[in-house]
């Protein structure tokens, strides 16, 4: 990522801070008023962060550096291992090449219900859902179709839940030092100032002595340009949130959080709105749980990426009132495109904008978004195909991507996000990015261990394979259940790749 990060995370146990206690009040906006409508996200910004405005770096820089003033001295570099010793790094435990080719061409035969089973589910989601599942998609049996139905139709975060996300409201115990500025922005053009930034600092110190850090930059008229924050805003005890939004000259605001749980447990999602759009842009579950327990203002567990993307909706400013349309970026979730697929072989005569309705993911995940923020999603959405006149490839210069370049991806980024380090492309043909990924878990695992004790060491160092093997074990296992489940023969790739999806929403009384 091109722009420096910025987060700052900081561990101040058994000491004394000396301040007065400043309780703040939030007086900028982290909203924005919408553009004009039809204002749409350029899809080359999606994978890089905007950079940062030059006023806002110098003032960030001060405050690391008043930050890392009172922290212990960094310690020395480690040395990175050499290509023989990484590839010894990479766990052993990986699917054979190949193994695709052992497995059956066919699905799993349409599912046959005894009458009682019809008539269990029929009295808990009705006769037509239960058609419709079993005509749009494959069940191994019967228990395995129930556990579909409950999942879509669960309401994970309801408008009243998302209201109450506040990610940034103190705890009773928290103290609050809270400073802020104003810098005149230069011209470079004429050497005049144009208008003055506010940045804004707060440091929050919670009761057991960690530290969590915000700035907030906003313009003249209030509104947030800019916000970097780290610590424990809006997450489970023991667990860490790094923001990073920024708003562009086009007027789209992009965020982007990492959550980093209590034993390196890491993923990351990123969301953009423009005052009437909501961009789904990426999200990466990685090695986090599959539920998070403990949430503030949650008195039950709840989906991660769900919770994830609400959080993220609540920072971006997204409301009932200006949510017009929820679009997803170069769609690239595998479970989606290989049900498609099936779903485009056995109705040759249906569009894909007829069929992605059918897919779990939409009868779940994005129809929870919409109802989250107060919304239903209209049918049929737009699909703009690659290759097609409103498509722009994410990196023009990249290699074609195909089915193994996505689960090749995931694996990447499995090790991404575990190390929050960088690790070469799957695509980059100047280095193997298996290596680069051996090389940054050998370099975590030092890190993590050092100063530790032989014995606590080894045991670390056995939580982050298992932790690593677990995710990677799972990738593997999702790649061969979905061939068994939707019969795709050695070699097949679902027909379509890499596309957008625009659904429109709108008021659920409308």
């Amino acid at each position: 990522m091109a722009a420096t990060d910025i987060s700052i995370r900081v561990a101040v146990p058994n000491a004394v801070i000396a301040w007065n206690s400043v309780i703040l009040t939030p007086t900028t906006s982290l909203t924005r008023s919408p553009p004009a409508a039809g204002v749409s996200l350029p899809q080359a910004q999606h994978d890089r962060r905007p950079p940062l405005h030059p006023a806002t770096s110098r003032f960030l820089a001060q405050q690391r550096s008043h930050v890392t003033s009172v922290l212990p001295a960094p310690r020395r570099s480690i040395s990175l291992p050499s290509p023989a010793s990484a590839a010894a790094v990479w766990p052993s435990k990986r699917p054979a090449a190949g193994a695709a080719a052992i497995l059956p061409a066919t699905a799993h035969p349409p599912l046959t219900l005894t009458t009682d089973e019809q008539a269990k589910l029929a009295a808990l989601y009705g006769n037509d859902i239960v058609a419709d599942a079993i005509a749009h998609d494959c069940f191994a049996n019967a228990a395995a179709l129930s556990r579909q139905l409950a999942h879509e139709a669960k309401s994970e975060i309801t408008l009243d839940d998302y209201r109450r996300i506040d990610p940034f409201q103190p705890g009773s115990g928290d103290r609050i030092k809270h400073s802020a500025k104003t810098i005149p922005v230069i011209d470079p053009r004429n050497g005049t100032g144009s208008e003055n930034l506010t940045l804004e600092h707060a440091c929050t110190v919670h009761a057991d002595g960690t530290v969590s850090q915000r700035y907030v930059t906003a313009n003249a008229r209030g509104d947030c340009i800019a916000l970097d924050a780290s610590g424990r805003f809006g997450v489970p005890p023991g667990w860490i949130a790094e923001d990073a939004m920024r708003r562009t000259p086009d007027g789209v605001t992009h965020l982007r959080t990492r959550f980093i749980g209590p034993m390196g447990e890491s993923g990351v999602v990123a969301r953009s709105f423009d005052g009437t759009t909501l961009h789904l842009d990426k999200a990466y579950k990685s090695t986090l749980p599959t539920r998070l327990a403990g949430v503030p203002n949650f008195d039950r567990s709840v989906a991660t990426v769900n919770y994830m993307t609400a959080r993220a909706c609540r920072l971006l400013g997204t409301t009932e009132h200006n949510l017009q349309q929820i679009k997803v970026n170069r769609l690239q979730h595998r479970p989606v495109l290989a049900h498609l697929d099936w779903l485009s072989r056995n109705n040759p005569d249906k569009t894909i904008a007829e069929l992605i309705d059918h897919t779990t993911w939409a009868k779940s995940y994005i129809r929870e978004t919409a109802a989250t923020v107060g919304h239903r999603l209209v049918p049929e959405p737009a699909i703009d195909l690659q290759g097609g006149p409103a498509w722009e490839a994410a990196h023009p210069g990249a290699s074609q991507r195909d089915w193994a370049y996505l689960q090749h991806e995931t694996e990447r980024l499995t090790f991404t996000h575990l190390t929050r380090q960088k690790i070469d492309l799957v695509d980059n043909a100047s280095g193997s990015w298996r290596a680069s990924a051996a090389m940054a878990l050998a370099r975590y695992k030092t890190a993590q261990c050092r100063g530790m004790a032989p014995g606590a060491a080894a045991e670390r160092m056995r939580e982050i394979d298992t932790l690593l093997q677990t995710r990677l074990t799972a990738i593997a296992a999702e790649e061969t259940g979905l061939r068994q489940r939707y019969g795709m023969p050695p070699g097949r790739e679902p027909t379509h790749l890499n596309f957008d999806v625009t659904y429109r929403t709108v008021a659920p009384d409308t």
